[in-house]
């Protein structure tokens, strides 16, 4: 009787969830709208049935002899069925209950996270304000210590030039004292040594009268020696002169009258006669006595002076500055021109001596 019981408030259970719409919910509540289309609200209240029916689902009284009573039963069914009905219109009421706190629990906590996000964005704001105002402190401190520090450097530096100033200033007078020192020492000096060299330019001035008198004095004794070395010269030269002439005259007689008398004795002098050798047979001739050649000594070539280069006429000052040739002449050619005249010269054809035209034999070959 329980089973049945129960199977027909499932049945009329089943067929109120077919016939009754599901309630509209709104979608800006997606929580609530999940738990519906899961099942977990209808299961959560569908507990809560359970619980206020069990008291009711107590089994009937049963009759002595075992039959059950068809009124009581009559009577415990259209109980049922209200008390059903009542649950019905319970559970209605508790759906539109849980389906409104659940909106009001959506809308708590929407409310309450936009105002968590408002109070963190508040707080944010707060925040950066406090960092702006910290930064701005921050900066106005830097800049009264930079102010500070701009100003008491300016203040050193004015006081650095100003004392600076005062030291150009004293060492300027310094000095200008001292210069003016110097430039009088200077002036004395200059008219000490001026009044020096004139004292030495007139002890030159008469020493040098001195000595161009004693000089004119010696060049007219000279000259006057001169004058008679030169007559005499000049007589002896000619005495010579006339001893030339006359010995030239002696010796050209003498020539001449040699001449005539060869002249005479070549024409009238007999032919010298002719004799001839008497040979004994039983002596043997004495061999042929050839005489003797002596060899002919090597031509030994000697280097000529260093006067000059005879190829740029310039003059040579030391023996490595040049050659020179030794094969015959001896001539000395500066190094600058054997150079290039030996660059000059064709391929396998011997040098040969600019004067003497023979092969040159240099000292590095």
């Amino acid at each position: 009787m329980e089973r049945e019981w129960w199977e027909k408030l499932g049945n009329a259970q089943a067929q109120h969830n077919e016939h009754v719409p599901p309630p509209q919910l709104r979608p800006e509540f997606p929580g609530l709208l999940r738990r519906y289309q899961d099942g977990s609200l209808v299961r959560a209240i569908v507990s809560l049935q359970e619980q206020a029916l069990a008291p009711m689902a107590q089994p009937m009284p049963q009759h002595m002899n075992g039959n059950p009573n068809a009124e009581e039963i009559a009577n415990r069914v259209r109980i049922l069925e209200q008390e059903e009905a009542e649950i019905r219109e319970v559970e209605q009421g508790l759906q539109v209950r849980l389906l409104a706190l659940a909106c009001r629990r959506e809308v708590a906590l929407r409310e309450r996270a936009a105002i968590a996000r408002e109070v963190e964005e508040v707080a944010r704001r707060v925040e950066e304000e406090r960092r702006a105002q910290a930064a701005q402190a921050a900066r106005l401190v830097e800049e009264n210590r930079t102010r500070e520090e701009v100003a008491r450097r300016a203040e050193g530096e004015r006081r650095a030039q100003a004392a600076q100033a005062a030291a150009i200033l004293v060492e300027a007078e310094r000095q200008r004292n001292e210069a003016a020192r110097r430039a009088e020492e200077e002036r004395l000096i200059q008219a000490e040594q001026m009044r020096r060299y004139e004292e030495i330019m007139r002890q030159q001035r008469e020493r040098a009268q001195r000595a161009l008198d004693e000089q004119m004095r010696i060049d007219q004794a000279l000259a006057q020696q001169l004058e008679e070395e030169e007559r005499s010269q000049e007589a002896e030269i000619q005495e010579a002169e006339r001893q030339n002439a006359q010995r030239r005259e002696q010796g050209l007689r003498r020539i001449q009258n040699r001449v005539a008398r060869m002249q005479r004795f070549a024409l009238h002098a007999p032919p010298p006669p002719q004799q001839q050798l008497q040979r004994n047979p039983d002596i043997a001739a004495p061999p042929v006595q050839i005489p003797i050649q002596q060899a002919l000594e090597p031509h030994v070539v000697r280097r000529k002076a260093l006067e000059e280069c005879f190829a740029c006429l310039e003059p040579i000052r030391a023996p490595e500055d040049a050659e020179w040739c030794r094969a015959q002449c001896g001539q000395n050619i500066c190094n600058g021109c054997f150079e290039l005249w030996h660059v000059n010269q064709p391929v396998g054809v011997l040098l040969r001596c600019g004067l003497c035209r023979v092969i040159w034999e240099w000292g590095g070959l």
